[in-house]
């Protein structure tokens, strides 16, 4: 376990994880004004492009879109935004705290 721990902050160290997504617009206020029935546009709008989509490579008909938090207080983590159509249907984030007290 603790070499999966070192590995990850390893990478995440490496690999720019202050700036996660494509857009800089993809901040916590601009998330938290994405609710459900707003339309794919307005999503974008507010956050810029998301850092993934499934399935992959179609942007536009995407079923879920997902964007990187930016590391902070609460660790690393990200936005998942899925879609029906060009509907949002659902919202939700996750966390990946990460101690700097962690014993490796």
């Amino acid at each position: 376990m603790k070499y999966i721990i070192l590995a990850f902050l390893i990478i995440a160290s490496t690999s720019g994880c202050s700036t996660p997504n494509p857009s800089t617009k993809a901040t916590q206020a601009a998330y938290e004004q994405v609710k459900p029935g707003m339309s794919r546009q307005q999503v974008y709008a507010l956050l810029g492009q998301p850092r993934s989509e499934r399935p992959e490579g179609d942007i536009d008909h995407c079923h879920t879109a997902v964007w990187g938090i930016p590391h902070g207080s609460h660790g690393w983590g990200h936005w998942t935004i899925e879609f029906s159509g060009d509907t949002v249907t659902g919202v939700t984030s996750g966390y990946v705290h990460v101690s700097a007290s962690a014993s490796l």
